[in-house]
């Protein structure tokens, strides 16, 4: 509604339902295997880019060699290395008994609001666009110019 020339293709909503999948096929494997996997797709696109995957149908990969204009672009290519990395990341620590020492720790009650925010994720994410569009229109018109006539 606010920009409705605008599109989303492939944004972050897409890439983390499509990592949610895809990196369960990680979640056994080796971390090095996991490691190595995470900097190719890290980096294929600085090397892999290809005319064929500028045709629109695969801009959501990420290889096209002129970046698609979107709102929201979040391609599979970097992006899916990083979550990789996470997935790594937590299988280390796993086998570092670094998750169970963690479990232990109580924050605190200062913590209540961000384990709240925590657990209710995408409602606070699709709620921030309008929030923040609202405010900008508000400042805008009890502001309306700082600059100057």
């Amino acid at each position: 509604m606010a920009v409705p020339q605008g599109f989303i293709f492939f944004g972050i909503l897409h890439q983390i339902a499509f990592a949610s999948v895809a990196g369960l096929a990680f979640l056994r494997a080796p971390a090095v295997v996991t490691i190595c996997t995470a900097l190719f797709v890290i980096l294929a696109p600085r090397y892999f880019r290809q005319e064929f995957f500028g045709y629109p149908a695969w801009w959501w990969i990420g290889l096209s060699p002129v970046a698609p204009i979107s709102f929201d672009y979040v391609p599979l290519f970097p992006w899916f290395g990083v979550v990789l990395l996470g997935i790594s990341a937590a299988r280390i620590a796993d086998r570092r008994d670094v998750l169970i020492r963690l479990s232990a720790y109580s924050p605190g009650s200062w913590s209540r609001p961000v384990r709240f925010v925590g657990r209710h994720g995408l409602p606070f994410y699709l709620l921030h666009q309008p929030v923040l569009i609202g405010a900008i229109w508000l400042f805008a018109h009890v502001w309306p110019s700082l600059s100057g006539p």
